[in-house]
């Protein structure tokens, strides 16, 4: 699998390729068109992830904290992370359970681990909910 990149006008479209065949006799190419968008501050600000099959908006903005919190308006990458967790997982319980499926359930489940302990570290010094660094 590759993943090959090219950027126009504000957004980057990515390609996941495959050298391995499909039952055509062709391989895996996905187009995903991505998008990161900045505030003028230039903090992260949202963006979207669109593919066939895929429909993605980020979280624009922060949360805030305490009282001043607000209700989320996108998805977070530890919810793409954990979607897709589960959908090899669903596989895993099925006739298709393998080692390659079963190391890259670990390998979500590692990246899940350090975002959650990221968020952990930035709750801790208040940071959390915001765009302090």
């Amino acid at each position: 699998m590759a993943l090959l990149s090219k950027s126009t006008k504000g957004t980057r479209d990515w390609r996941l390729l495959s050298n391995q065949p499909n039952n055509k006799g062709g391989s895996v190419n996905q187009k995903l068109i991505c998008q990161n968008v900045n505030d003028v501050d230039g903090n992260p600000a949202g963006g979207a992830v669109d593919a066939i099959g895929i429909s993605i908006n980020f979280q624009n903005g922060p949360l805030g904290r305490g009282a001043d919190r607000k209700e989320p308006n996108g998805a977070f990458v530890a919810g793409v992370i954990a979607a897709a967790i589960q959908r090899i997982q669903y596989y895993q319980d099925s006739k298709f359970k393998c080692r390659e499926n079963a190391i890259a359930l670990t390998h979500l489940e590692t990246a899940l681990l350090w975002l959650n302990k990221r968020t952990a570290d930035r709750e801790a010094r208040d940071v959390e909910g915001t765009h302090q660094a």
